[in-house]
């Protein structure tokens, strides 16, 4: 037991680690050649084992050459990896304080114009994430500064903390700061090019340069006196359209309503409607109640194959087949439906759609509710591929009726969803790319772009929350198409009534079998089978379309066939999602990279130990 307290004990050292970096220096030289050296000193505190460090250097077209890492003062093992830009070398340390120095040289750091020499090296990176209170850098120049008037050091950003002065020779610049973690600090100096050599390492630029690099930290410093009243502003804009955004959205939405979507006014008042009002195909009711897709479902499909029943296409009868399955037994009551009538091109197309669809699922005679069942699993693909074609053609039709308004109010906001939609991307485009583009002007695009593509991302929730809440808000029928709404809907509030279907005796047998074909459109089939259960229950009478009595519809036996076959082309004429799994993942300790800002500057990154 002591044993695995002690090896938990170990462990528990082992995995819980941090570092403190108590103190930093940078020294830069910089060689009559043009070729930079870095050496970056640090004191850093361990707490827990760690075995490696790594320092990320963004070189960007520089080239690094002479690379040492030294700990305690003693070499150790280091290595160059050029793909990640990183150099990486032994760390061990436990529970100690380590001294190190990560040395290298650059060239084409150096950037020499005909005058002058600038020197624009990014010190310390914005990877770290640590505190550091003591921070000091030295630019070494290769000899001393005579003309004075050609010289200028700059240091980004403007941190309260930072002091810096030339020594009395003008060979040597140096600062020191406290540096907040994630902070980049840039020093930056522009000297005579006549105290350099054949700079050979160095980037060589045709022309003056001391004029251009002025007019450059000009622009950055205006952007940086601006930038504290543009945020200000920026702000204040920002919170005004944040309130002002959704009472836009909704004053512009209710206008469109007021012009588009009020219906009109047909006169129509009645609550019931005791006989089927239209004989066109089921299929039409549903599109006429959802505006928004002018699409029927699946109990139209199942309305219609018995309204073809109806009118003589196709002739229904019920027979008794043997239960399905290794714990069945027994029969059960099926009901098959055979095709009469071949003279089918008077029907709408859609009509012809599903008795081509039935021939072919079914055989050349006819089909049952449950081969059809059985299919619709099996064969789901084909099911679903079919009703989603056959809901375009009713739609189509549906349309042609002249029964819907024009679509310009949902056309116009689906504009105003549009444009938030590419409010937000232009935002975070900006946020996430253009920083990179080192030009002044630019120096506010990033917050910006975040306030401006979420201001676009709050209208789009409104916008398309209204267009969610309120589908059928904006699209509007005519007054045709209302009529036959209301007339359809007094029908259905007749058939959910069944004190009232009572009225009708057995001899109306056609009124009542369209209450049966309609009320499954209706969403009433089972109230209109509860009716015809007590009209039929001990009358023998005829059926126009079923081989056989209607008291054999006002059955169990029909009504649980009619309700698996209704779910079982439901479930057919539902997409199936395909199966799967998927991801990405990613890990990685504290590492660098480098970004540009207040100028843009060599250097830079940050690194980390493990």
């Amino acid at each position: 037991m002591r044993k695995l307290l002690i090896l938990m004990l170990l462990l528990a050292l082992t995995a819980a680690k941090s570092f403190d970096i108590e103190s930093a220096d940078v020294t830069v030289t910089v060689s009559p050649d043009g070729l930079v050296t870095m050496d970056e000193y640090m004191s850093v505190d361990f707490s827990g084992s760690f075995t490696y460090g790594y320092r990320d250097i963004p070189l960007g077209g520089m080239g690094i050459t002479d690379i040492q890492v030294f700990v305690g003062g003693e070499a150790v093992d280091s290595s160059w990896d050029g793909y990640d830009g990183r150099i990486d070398f032994d760390m061990p340390a436990f529970n100690e304080k380590k001294e190190m120095l990560i040395h290298y040289s650059l060239t084409d750091a150096l950037v020499c114009y005909d005058d002058v020499c600038d020197l624009n090296a990014r010190v310390w990176g914005d990877q770290w994430d640590d505190d550091v209170e003591d921070f000091s850098s030295t630019v070494i120049l290769p000899g001393a500064v005579t003309n004075v008037s050609l010289m200028h050091v700059i240091i980004h950003p403007d941190l309260a903390s930072i002091k810096w002065d030339k020594d009395p020779s003008l060979d040597k610049v140096y600062m020191t700061a406290s540096v907040p973690s994630n902070q980049w600090v840039e020093f930056r100096v522009v000297y005579p090019r006549d105290v350099m050599g054949e700079v050979a390492q160095a980037r060589v630029v045709a022309g003056n340069g001391f004029e251009k690099i002025m007019n450059e930290e000009k622009a950055w410093e205006t952007v940086g006196m601006l930038g504290g009243y543009a945020i200000i502003l920026i702000f204040l804009l920002a919170v005004f359209l944040f309130l002002a955004i959704p009472l836009i959205v909704i004053l512009y939405f209710a206008h469109l309503y007021r012009k588009y979507g009020v219906e009109p006014d047909t006169g129509y008042l009645r609550e019931y409607e005791q006989e089927v009002p239209f004989g066109y195909s089921p299929a039409f009711i549903q599109p006429l109640e959802n505006l928004r897709t002018h699409k029927p479902d699946s109990p139209a499909f199942t309305a219609c194959v018995m309204w073809l029943a109806l009118k003589g296409y196709l002739k229904m009868e019920a027979k008794e087949v043997k239960k399905k399955g290794w714990l069945s037994s027994g029969t059960k009551t099926d009901y098959y439906f055979h095709f009469t009538r071949k003279d089918t091109l008077k029907l709408p197309k859609h009509l012809q759609d599903i008795l081509v669809f039935l021939r072919e699922k079914g055989t050349d005679k006819g089909f049952s509710f449950d081969d059809l069942e059985e299919k619709a699993v099996s064969k789901a693909l084909e099911f679903y591929d079919f009703f989603e074609d056959w809901k375009k053609q009713v739609k189509k039709e549906a349309e042609a009726n002249k029964w819907f308004a024009s679509n310009a109010g949902k056309k116009a906001f689906d504009k105003v969803i549009g444009l938030f939609v590419g409010t937000t991307v232009l935002g975070m485009i900006s946020m996430f790319f253009l920083p990179f583009i080192v030009i002044p002007v630019l120096g506010l695009i990033p917050l910006g772009g975040m306030i401006f593509g979420g201001l676009g991302l709050w209208g789009l929730i409104w916008a398309a929350g209204l267009r969610l809440l309120l589908p059928n808000a904006l699209p509007a029928r005519t007054n045709e198409g209302m009529l036959h709404h209301q007339r359809w809907n007094a029908l259905r509030n007749y058939l959910h009534d069944f004190s009232n279907m009572k009225d009708y005796p057995p001899a109306h047998v056609v009124l009542w079998e369209d209450y049966l074909v309609y009320g499954i459109a209706l969403g009433v089939s089972i109230e209109v089978l509860d009716a015809m259960k007590v009209v039929f229950a001990h009358k023998r009478v005829k059926s126009s379309f079923f081989n056989g009595e209607m008291r054999m519809l006002a059955t169990p036996a029909f009504a649980t066939s009619l309700g698996a076959f209704n779910s079982g082309m439901g479930s057919g004429f539902t997409p199936r999602s395909s199966g799967g799994s998927g991801g990405w993942s990613s890990s990685g300790g504290f590492s660098g990279g480098g970004s540009f800002g207040g100028g843009g500057g060599f250097g830079g990154g940050g690194g980390g130990f493990g």
